[in-house]
């Protein structure tokens, strides 16, 4: 069994852009699917933001988004870049297991949280995932 990882000492210690999952734009393959299915606008939820980049790119491409980590650090982090930046962007340190977000989103978007939580708690993590879109939401998930 892994040990758990303490994301509050990872984004207090490291360095986000030298992290394996940072990525500096909007994900390539988030691009395409948005291309895709045509959706340019609507309120994102950003699960699991880490360095926060995929939401400024959404907000910069207009979108209204909400990201959301588990660490206070990494939250600390995206806001101060996001100010630096003239960025509105909601941050909120929230635990999407146990999630204090209660709207709807019309595209949710996961490119590190699902992988990332234990096979026990999957079940739980869609549960919420659900509740929080938009009846014709999309969750865009990408995990390994």
């Amino acid at each position: 069994m892994m040990e758990p990882v303490d994301w509050e000492k990872l984004y207090s210690e490291t360095e986000a852009a030298t992290m394996p999952w940072y990525y500096p734009g909007l994900d390539p393959d988030l691009e395409a699917a948005l291309g895709r299915m045509e959706i340019k606008q609507g309120r994102a939820l950003d699960i699991g933001t880490g360095p926060g980049t995929q939401a400024m790119a959404l907000a910069k491409l207009g979108f209204t988004v909400t990201a959301t980590d588990i660490s206070e650090a990494a939250i600390r982090l995206c806001r101060e870049k996001a100010r630096q930046l003239g960025l509105e962007i909601d941050f909120q340190a929230d635990d999407i297991l146990h999630s204090n977000i209660r709207t709807g989103f019309e595209l949710i978007l996961d490119r590190g949280c699902f992988h990332a939580l234990p096979p026990e708690e999957r079940e739980q993590y869609r549960e919420v995932v659900h509740n929080l879109l938009a009846p014709s939401g999309v969750l865009f998930l990408k995990c390994f």
